[in-house]
């Protein structure tokens, strides 16, 4: 019963940690995105 309890834990631990990562990813993606997206503005606008 108690290793039952302490499984079903580091599996839920497991699957936030997962969902976590992939957020991260995502928000790090969107940055990289607004960064291309700012530079070639800038470009535009001074070149």
């Amino acid at each position: 019963m108690m290793a039952e309890r302490v499984d079903c834990r580091a599996l839920v631990q497991h699957d936030r940690s997962l969902s976590h990562r992939k957020l991260r990813n995502r928000i790090i993606f969107g940055n990289a995105i607004a960064w291309i997206a700012m530079i070639v503005l800038i470009r535009l606008l001074f070149f």
